[in-house]
């Protein structure tokens, strides 16, 4: 009788655990730094670039999901790199005119802030500009970090600070976030609509967000920073790649943004066969605790 009790007793346990594991997993929140560039304060970084580096591609007007366009990793980018995401995609354009190449690098930043994602041109009125980062899968020298570089993952919270370098004129600054989940992407409504000079920091939640189908690149190229389609149902439990958009106009040629810094937290999502296991678990621990 006792056995048969213990017995019983250590099943009830192993029930409660599952349960409790179920209920934990299907609330996972504020999980772990996914990708981080960059870092958030006054200061900020300043050792990403000893000198100004630029964005690798002679054409970033075109996206390509395959090809980065953030600087060669090494003694002159990110040569200290731990718990930071170095390695980015992106594509920049400007419909008033040829985009400068010499205005979009990694800036070295003297003083009021950190290294920075800088875009800009002396010569246009209107940019658009959009970064992303990407899980690479297990085995990469790059990608998500904290264990969420491989399998599925969701994402929680967006958070990036920046600062226009602009003189005067500045009349749109519009931010939006980015999620490519699967194969599909999705871009936020807008974040920041503010036109500042001043550094500020802007931040969302995803399920806080609506959220719009994107194509980076259309049939029409980056001319209008991408088609933005209608509200979407977002697929947020298998992210491989998060990020930013940017849209800024003056009233002048001078135009500038920089971004130095930006960060994603995430979580690993639970197998679909765990999780039914654990609700299982979970509904065998109710009915055994009625019976008693």
């Amino acid at each position: 009788m006792q056995a048969r009790h213990l017995i019983k007793h250590m099943r009830q346990g192993v029930l409660l655990l599952c349960g409790a594991a179920f209920c934990f997993c299907t609330e996972w929140v504020g999980g772990a730094v996914m990708v981080e560039w960059g870092t958030v304060g006054a200061v900020g970084d300043t050792a990403i670039v000893a000198a100004n580096q630029a964005f690798v591609g002679t054409d970033v007007a075109t996206y390509d999901p395959n090809t980065a366009i953030s600087p060669a990793i090494g003694a002159n980018y990110y040569s200290s790199n731990a718990g930071k995401n170095p390695y980015f995609f992106g594509q920049l354009y400007s419909p008033t005119g040829t985009f400068a190449p010499n205005a979009n690098k990694v800036w070295n930043q003297s003083t009021g802030g950190g290294d920075s994602l800088n875009t800009g041109s002396n010569t246009n009125s209107e940019i658009y500009s959009m970064f992303l980062w990407k899980q690479a899968g297990d085995g990469a020298s790059y990608g998500f970090q904290n264990g969420l570089n491989a399998g599925n993952v969701s994402a929680d919270t967006f958070s990036l600070q920046t600062f226009n370098n602009v003189v005067t004129g500045l009349t749109t600054s519009e931010f939006r976030f980015v999620l490519l989940g699967g194969s599909n992407y999705y871009i936020s409504g807008v974040v920041d609509s503010t036109p500042v000079t001043s550094k500020e920091t802007i931040s969302g939640t995803v399920g806080g967000l609506t959220w719009y189908d994107y194509t980076p690149t259309g049939a029409g190229g980056f001319a209008s920073g991408g088609t933005i389609g209608g509200v979407a149902t977002l697929s947020n439990d298998n992210v491989v790649g998060v990020g930013f958009w940017h849209h800024m106009v003056t009233t002048t040629t001078l135009i500038n943004v920089k971004t130095d810094y930006f960060q994603v937290i995430g979580d690993a999502v639970p197998e679909p066969t765990i999780m039914a296991l654990l609700a299982a678990g979970a509904v065998a621990s109710f009915r055994l605790r009625r019976r008693e």
